[in-house]
């Protein structure tokens, strides 16, 4: 402020002059909000990532919780199915195993008793239900596998109509006998599919059986097999109709369910409901599809399709059989009883009570089930010298100690089973050479792949006929005679033997010699030095040895036994001539061509396709009656 003083003393008016500092830019409110603004947001940021954060954390927590949960629930599958193949192992050697104890026997009466037997009716019913029982048991085992995801395709190349033809054939006895027309339509062709042949004739099988269940006595199934087209793709339609009573419209979309029957009865056989399950399952396993048209009191048209090609099938887990050329009637033949086979298992020749105690054929049964071993040894020792052994261990020791001419063993036994016997006599140089059949209730194919590459010879599976066992059993110790012979007069060319050895002890040589290149014939590193070693002596001793008994030296001994047991499997197999190299020990196929024709002046595919041996080849099996307890 101004103020004016004159010079009189006088003041003036005040004069004044306003100045405004304003504050400085980090003092202003504006920037104090800014800043406050911005600490606000940092810390939202900081909060929200910190959110983020434990969201993520949570999340991983969560992913791996689940897969944790997921892990257990794959791993209580896994064991649950474990479990459960262990069940229906279990339940079939359980079910199969007394079934086989009813089966065998009746199916043996009967084939020995006359139809004018006054009991011969009774026991047919007996064998009638019996096998009811036994195809009950089988078809649920089926469903459960199914359900447990156990069941697989073995897919080969099938002309459907052809084992139409073969399936359908077992029926014509029963329409002749309920005054049936029984035949095939107009039009039927024959269709090549990619299928598997068993399952696909048990599909046939069911629906056959269940045309004939409902049609009455004057009515008509007729069959047939076409060629159609859906949608720019091939199908085979196979169908079954009948006139029988026909379907309710309300049980059709329930026809496929397990125990599903309905109200009306069949004409024959008995109701169990589940056989259309197990047909649909295993036509929808062919990527196929199922219908079915009825009306009540007309009848019932069953339609399978089935696609061609095996493209559908490249995702699925299953078998190819690209060779298998299988004849259709041979397979059908193979799931009907013939109650022939007895008579001609009992043809063998046997010898007389003055026979020589060397000549007798010894089978040792290994069977943990008494009542089994039991029978088996009834039904056996008219023909054979039997052994007895209740486990696998047990049958090992006898089968080393007292060398049997076959083993007949079950699989399922306490302390050792089946397939580990079996292993351990093939390793043994003692028992390689013994055939071995199997006896068993479990039914899947792993197990007769497994039995395979064990070493078994055959595989017969429970509820067993009598006759096939007794033909089976019969045809092995064949043709290790027939083998034995071969060997003997090939290989033993013998010179004149010094008179101050025993002839016992050059035979006792022979033998383990022999016994030893059978064994190992499949061993690609067999030679002289691991046959030297074998015998427990040196080259030069088994070179002077050998030289006594035979004109052959060890090398030329090892390739005759190999090129014998070659020509043996060409003769008797329907292998190739790469996989019987491959079983003599031949890596190298031209090398094994060459030593064959220097053998036999031929080579090996011309040699296989003459499978007729020659009459000096041919042996007899020579049993004897004899029990050992």
């Amino acid at each position: 402020m101004v103020k004016t003083i004159f010079q009189d003393q006088s003041e003036g008016d005040v004069s004044a002059l306003t100045v405004i500092i304003a504050p400085h830019w980090s003092e202003t409110l504006w920037f104090r909000l800014l800043i406050a603004t911005g600490l606000v947001s940092i810390i939202l940021i900081y909060v929200h990532r910190l959110r983020l954060k434990q969201k993520r954390i949570q999340y991983e927590l969560r992913l791996e919780h689940e897969l944790f949960t997921v892990n257990m629930e794959r791993n209580k599958e896994m064991e649950l199915r474990k479990e459960r193949e262990a069940f229906f192992t279990m339940a079939a050697h359980e079910l199969r195993t007394p079934l086989t104890l009813i089966l065998s026997p009746l199916r043996e009466i009967l084939s020995r008793i006359s139809p004018t037997h006054p009991f011969y009716g009774r026991l047919s019913i007996m064998f009638k239900y019996a096998e009811g029982l036994h195809t009950l048991t089988d078809r649920l085992l089926y469903i459960q596998k199914a359900e447990a995801g156990m069941v697989k395709l073995r897919l080969s190349k099938i002309d459907v109509l052809s084992l139409m033809k073969d399936v359908s054939e077992g029926f014509h006895s029963l329409a002749a006998e309920h005054h049936i027309m029984y035949g095939w339509m107009h039009g039927s062709e024959h269709v090549t599919i990619w299928a598997d042949r068993e399952k696909l004739s048990l599909v046939i099988q069911n629906l056959i059986s269940n045309a004939f269940k409902y049609t009455p006595e004057g009515g008509k199934i007729s069959l047939s097999v076409e060629r159609k087209e859906f949608d720019q793709k091939f199908f085979c339609c196979i169908s079954v109709t009948d006139t029988g009573k026909g379907i309710d419209a309300g049980l059709l979309q329930h026809i496929f369910e397990p125990f599903v029957t309905g109200d009306t009865a069949p004409s024959m056989s008995t109701r169990m409901g589940i056989g259309l399950k197990i047909v649909k399952h295993i036509v929808e396993m062919h990527h196929g599809r199922i219908n079915v048209e009825s009306k009540p009191k007309q009848g019932t048209s069953f339609f399978v399709y089935l696609p061609e090609g095996k493209s559908h099938f490249e995702e699925d887990d299953c078998t190819w059989d690209e060779t298998s050329e299988t004849n259709d009637e041979e397979t059908v033949r193979e799931s009907i009883p013939n109650l022939m086979l007895l008579q001609k298992a009992e043809k063998i020749p046997q010898t007389t009570e003055e026979g020589h105690t060397a000549a007798r054929q010894t089978v040792l049964i290994i069977e943990d089930n008494t009542d089994m071993r039991n029978y088996l040894r009834d039904l056996m020792k008219k023909h054979y010298r039997i052994l007895e052994a209740e486990n696998g261990e047990e049958g090992l020791k006898m089968a080393v100690k007292q060398v049997p001419d076959l083993v007949l063993s079950d699989v399922m036994m306490p302390v050792m089973d089946g397939f580990t016997c079996c292993a351990a006599l093939r390793k043994r140089k003692e028992t390689a050479h013994i055939p071995i059949l199997l006896l068993t209730a479990k039914a899947e194919d792993k197990d007769s792949v497994e039995a395979s590459y064990r070493g078994a010879d055959d595989y017969v599976r429970k509820p067993f006929n009598p006759e096939i066992l007794l033909a089976k059993v019969a045809h092995l110790l064949d043709m290790r005679c027939r083998l034995k012979q071969i060997y003997t007069r090939t290989l033993l060319h013998t010179s004149t033997v010094s008179a101050e050895q025993p002839e016992r002890t050059e035979s006792e040589f022979m033998q383990k010699v022999l016994s030893c290149i059978e064994s190992n014939a499949n061993n690609p590193e067999f030679n002289v030095k691991v046959l030297a070693g074998e015998l427990h002596m040196s080259q030069a001793t088994l070179y002077r040895k050998l030289k006594q008994h035979t004109d052959l030296s060890a090398v030329e001994l090892i390739r005759h036994i190999r090129m014998t047991q070659a020509a043996f499997l060409l003769m008797e197999t329907s292998l190739s001539v790469t996989e019987v190299a491959e079983r003599v020990g031949f890596n190298d196929l031209p090398t094994f061509r060459k030593h064959f024709m220097d053998m036999f002046g031929v080579s090996p595919s011309k040699y296989a396709e003459n499978k007729t041996p020659a009459p000096e080849q041919q042996c007899g099996v020579q049993t004897r009656v004899e029990y050992n307890r």
